[in-house]
This record gives structure tokens, sequence and C-alpha cells, in this order.
């Protein structure tokens, strides 16, 4: 029987319905081994089959994946009446030019910072990993992206404590200290320099700050139900600031957890207007500096000062080496 014999014409074009049965009902055996009865109910579910339904569509349909090149058993006792899709023609080996244009793909990710599509994108990766052609090609997409390190648990679970605004308890590896159990609040998540952060109120050295979500080895989730957490007399310093953008930093510029685009500006030099709330100065002149000369701070003149003297310090530092 041929795919294309019979034809259902919707308003969106035509569907090939012996075909359309074909691939609904081998999309479902590769899923999981179904009895008849198993498989008539979840055709009857779907609006285009279910109106030419009959006794003999399981088996003709069977039938037409059998003539495709499918290998489906039989319902026997063994199998518990269940049609098991034992091999299909339809698997799709990668090319090492995919691969490599996939992981192109994905350094471009990296490179707009965009770390939640790109959680996303190693998901995705590690599914179709298994239709790479050889290991290395396998390592590839399951492994070459800067979050190789850090568990996809640890990400959920720093969202979640985010979300309630509850207190965590972090077993860290500190650069300085080692492994030492640390109590924050997280607030929001950053990706810079091809590094993931989690930002909040540090209980145990009472400071606003990061740290490096690969450093986190293990986070206690009983503290999932316990009170929201008290920053204990804490007082969290922030200060707006307003900065525009030209150029190329303008037309890539993705914003972090703590800006916001207020205006696109259509006349001008620049055309993007963007707020800041800062609580770590250090961290925020670090990405002010990422833009070189296709940055202007507009407010506060504090912050603007500050600024300039660290370009001065910089520019003398400079100086004094030549």
């Amino acid at each position: 029987m041929n795919f294309l014999q019979t034809e259902h014409h919707t308003d969106k074009g035509n569907i090939t319905k012996t075909g359309y049965r074909a691939l609904f009902l081998i999309m479902q055996l590769i899923q999981k081994p179904l009895s008849r009865d198993e498989l008539v109910e979840i055709l009857e579910a779907d609006p285009i089959i279910k109106k030419d339904l009959s006794k003999d569509t399981i088996t003709n349909t069977i039938n037409t994946l059998r003539k495709a090149g499918c290998i489906i058993s039989r319902p026997t006792q063994k199998t518990n009446n269940k049609y098991v899709l034992k091999s299909h023609p339809f698997n799709v080996l990668l090319s090492k030019e995919q691969i490599d244009a996939l992981q192109t793909f994905r350094n471009c990710v990296v490179s707009n910072a965009d770390w939640r599509f790109l959680v996303y994108l190693n998901n995705l990766y590690l599914k179709i990993s298994k239709f790479a052609p050889d290991e290395q090609s396998r390592e590839i997409l399951c492994t070459k992206h800067p979050f190789n390190e850090i568990s996809l648990d640890i990400i959920n679970n720093l969202l979640l404590f985010i979300k309630t605004k509850r207190k965590a308890v972090f077993v860290y590896k500190s650069p300085k200290h080692g492994l030492e159990n640390l109590e924050f609040s997280p607030e929001y998540i950053t990706f810079e320099n091809e590094k993931l952060y989690v930002w909040g109120h540090n209980l145990k050295y009472d400071s606003f700050g990061y740290l490096r979500i690969d450093k986190i080895k293990e986070i206690n989730t009983d503290l999932y139900k316990a009170p929201k957490a008290s920053d204990d007399g804490f007082i969290k310093t922030s200060v707006d600031v307003e900065y525009v953008l030209k150029g190329y930093s303008a037309k890539t510029f993705i914003a972090n957890e703590y800006e916001q685009i207020q205006e696109t500006l259509s006349d001008g030099e620049y055309s993007l207007k963007i707020l800041a709330t800062v609580n770590n100065k250090f961290n925020f002149y670090q990405r002010i500096l990422s833009f070189g000369a296709d940055c202007k701070i507009l407010t506060p003149d504090s912050v603007k000062n500050e600024f300039v003297e660290i370009l001065k310090s910089i520019k003398a530092r400079y100086e004094n080496v030549g």
C-alpha cells in the first residue's frame, strides 16, 4: 500500500491519511510496546484518524509499516499481547558536518550570553546525540559547552529558591577556603565570560555578591518548606544607573536580570537606553568596560565620576608600565 493513496483535505492543505496513520502509530510504538486495544484508544483520541477508524485500521496500518521496512512482532502471551517494534528504517545518523554546524550554532548562543536558551539547547543536543555518527561526535554534543560541570538539578533548585525567595544552604568549593557550607539567599542568575553565577545575600559573610554555579556541589533542598529567608538585619545597598549604547553593542545587547531596556532611540548617536539596578559596582563596571566606546553612563553623577576615576587609574597603570 502506498502512503500517498488516500488524501485528507483541510484548510491548511492536504494530509495523506494512510501516511499520517502510519507515522502516528509508529511514533507510539517507538515509545513503548502497545496492545491493539491501547492503540485503538490512542487513535480514537486523534481528531484526524478517529473519523475513519474501523476494526481493520490497526491491522492495515501495521501491514503498511511492515511493507515500509519495519519489523513489528505479533501480539503474543510472551509480549503481554502487545505489538513490539523491533526495528525500523527511519533512524538517521547525523554527519560530522552537521555536528560541526550544531556546535557552531551553540557557540553563537554562548557568545550572546543567553543562558536559559543554552540550557534548553544542551538538553536538546543530549537527546539527539544518539544519532551521532561516532563517539567523538557524541561527546561534542553532550559535553562541549560551558555548563558541562553543572548539574541541571542544581540550576532547577536555584530557580526554585529564587522564585520562592527562600535561603539555601550550599556545599560550595571556594578557591580560597575549599569546601564550605554557605547560607545564601539567591536573587538572580547571570551568565558572563562563559560562567554561570548566582547573585544574592551571603549570610556567612554578610555581603551581597555572587557564587559560581559550577562550584556549588550540593544544595540542601529540605529548606523548600522552611520559612522565607530573613536577611537578619542585612541592608542591601543598590543604585539605579542609566546608560546608553550604540553600534554593535546595542545590536547584540541582552539584558541581565538586573537590567531593563527603557527606550529604543531612533534619533541620535545612541540607540538603546538601559536602566540597571546595581548591587555590586565592581561587576557592573566590568560589564560597562566590556562595551568599550559603545557605552555612555548618563546618571547618577556619583557613578559617572567614580567610573571616570577608575578609567584614569587604569590609564595611569598602563602608562607606568610603558
